[in-house]
């Protein structure tokens, strides 16, 4: 982990000011959902908390269903499940066969400027071959973001252990290329980080994989400025093979300035 993103943990609910926007405070990384504690009236993004895993559990057999600030859909047999080992998002069997868990709450993206979106992760797959996870900010036109790639957001596309880096707006992309490539149940730490001021010369952002960071490109600068709508967190797991996948998730932290 970067030392700043180290610190940008840490300082949760220090104070924050961005260059030409009222003082503010930052969001608190606590166990729980809505321990805010106190943001002033200034503040103009719906903040939202860390996801705290042991409160989000369904499992499967349904339509999406939406419980502690969380939607979820989930295909067939799939389930979710807490244990000693981490979250285990498994999928059922079936090609196609997805787990999507979402936070209802929206970080800042279009028409919020100046305000910063972290997501922190350890996770793994069991079995990387025929699994795609997409995990990270994108907004909720799609609850298949495999056949329907998302209209916007800033994420993680892990297809077949390859980990790219991916800022989507307007349904065009730009790509970090391959960052660093899972092998099956081997354990990865990602971060992404971003600062959207509405101009790409002044915003930026960074994709971490394994404490090695990669500063976004111009082409994903553009795109990031452009984003449009509101945009979530996201954890995702899909098999592209008659076979289950697994996404065991030790910690996630998506934060973001209010």
């Amino acid at each position: 982990m970067s030392k700043d993103l180290q610190n940008h943990l840490a300082q949760y609910p220090g104070p924050e000011q961005t260059a030409g926007s009222p003082t503010h405070r930052r969001m608190f990384v606590g166990p729980y959902d809505n321990q805010d504690n106190g943001f002033p009236a200034s503040s103009v993004a719906d903040a939202f908390e860390s996801i705290d895993l042991g409160r989000i559990t369904t499992s499967g057999g349904g339509p999406a269903t939406t419980a502690n600030n969380y939607t979820f859909t989930v295909d067939g047999t799939g389930a979710v499940s807490n244990g000693n080992d981490g979250y285990a998002m498994t999928t059922g069997a079936t090609s196609g066969n997805k787990i999507l868990v979402r936070h209802n709450r929206r970080a800042p993206s279009s028409g919020v400027l100046g305000k910063r979106s972290v997501a922190k992760y350890r996770l793994s797959i069991n079995t990387v071959a025929s699994s795609t996870s997409i995990s990270g900010f994108y907004d909720s036109s799609s609850v298949d973001p495999v056949g329907t790639p998302p209209g916007n957001g800033v994420y993680f596309a892990i297809t077949n252990g390859a980990i790219v880096g991916r800022v989507r707006s307007s349904g065009a992309s730009a790509d970090s290329g391959t960052l660093a490539t899972l092998t099956d149940g081997t354990v990865a730490e990602l971060d992404i980080k971003f600062l959207n001021t509405g101009s790409a010369a002044t915003s930026w952002g960074e994709f971490w994989v394994n404490g090695v960071v990669t500063p976004f490109t111009s082409a994903q600068l553009t795109q990031m400025v452009g984003l449009t709508g509101n945009i979530y967190h996201n954890l995702h797991i899909q098999a592209t093979s008659a076979s289950a996948r697994a996404l065991t998730v030790d910690f996630c932290y998506p934060t973001c300035d209010r």
